[in-house]
C-alpha cells in the first residue's frame, strides 16, 4: 500500500472526526498506519467498505427475474419487501450507501426484468461535510436519465430525530420533488407516514436514523398503495 505521509493522516482523521462527531480514529490508535489509512479512507467512502463490496459482488450475480426493484441504503436493505409487497419485490439496498454510489452500481442493481424501480436515496450524502444538495438531486437526476423506459418512483429522503439534519432533508425533497413534477419519476413523500411529528420518535425508530417495525409497515402500506 502508498505510504500516507502523517500530516494526510491527519487531516483525513480530522476531516472524520467532523463529519462523523466521534472519536473514531482515537479508538483504533493501535491499529498499524496502513490499517488506519484504509478504516479512515473507507468510512469517507462507503463504497470502500467490505460489507458494501460483498453485498455489491452478490447483486451483480443474482439471476434477473424481479419485475420490482427496491434501490437503497441500509433503510431499504433492512425492509423486508417481498413479505411486504410481494414475492416480485427485491431488495437492492446496500447499508451505509449515497446517491454517487447508487449511481455508480446502477447497472450492476436493476436486471433487464425490472419494469418498475422504487427509489429512497440521499440520507447518508449528509456525512459528506462538503455536501450540497445540488449534488445529490444531481446524482439522482443521472439516475433517473439511465433508468428511462422504467417505471420510477422516487421516494423522500426520511426524517431522523435530528431538526438540523432534517432541514438538510427538506432541501433534498424539495429537489426531488423538482425532477418529477418534470414528469421523469413520480414521487412519494412517506414522511407524512412514516414520521408524522415532523421528526423520528421512538415509536418509529431505536436510534434516530433507522426503522422499527411500525415504521416499515406504514412505509410499505404507502408504496403499496401506489403500486
Amino acid at each position: 500500500m502508498t505510504r500516507v505521509s502523517p500530516r494526510t493522516l491527519a487531516v483525513l482523521g480530522a476531516t472524520l472526526l467532523v463529519g462523523a462527531g466521534i472519536g473514531a480514529l482515537a479508538d483504533r490508535a493501535w491499529l498499524s498506519h496502513d490499517a488506519q489509512v484504509r478504516y479512515l479512507r473507507q468510512s469517507l467512502d462507503p463504497r470502500l467498505r467490505p460489507n458494501y463490496q460483498m453485498r455489491l459482488s452478490q447483486l451483480a450475480r443474482l439471476p434477473s427475474g424481479p419485475s420490482l426493484v427496491m434501490l437503497g441504503d441500509s433503510l431499504t436493505q433492512w425492509g423486508e419487501w417481498p413479505e411486504w409487497l410481494g414475492p416480485g419485490a427485491a431488495n437492492r439496498g446496500i447499508g451505509g450507501d449515497t446517491s454517487r454510489g447508487l449511481r455508480q452500481r446502477l447497472q450492476l442493481s436493476v436486471p433487464a426484468s425490472a419494469k418498475t424501480v422504487v427509489i429512497m436515496i440521499g440520507l447518508n450524502d449528509l456525512k459528506d461535510v462538503k455536501w450540497r444538495p445540488e449534488t445529490t438531486v444531481g446524482n439522482v437526476s443521472a439516475i433517473l436519465d439511465e433508468l428511462k423506459g422504467r417505471r420510477v418512483i422516487l421516494q423522500s429522503v426520511l426524517y431522523t430525530d435530528d431538526p438540523v439534519k432534517n432541514r438538510k432533508v427538506d432541501q433534498i425533497n424539495a429537489g426531488y420533488a423538482r425532477l418529477c413534477a418534470l414528469g421523469r419519476c413520480e414521487w412519494l413523500d412517506l414522511n407524512g407516514v412514516v414520521a408524522p411529528k415532523g421528526r423520528l420518535t421512538e415509536r418509529e425508530s431505536l436510534d434516530g436514523g433507522h426503522l422499527k417495525g411500525v415504521a416499515y409497515e406504514a412505509w410499505a402500506k404507502a408504496l403499496k398503495a401506489r403500486l
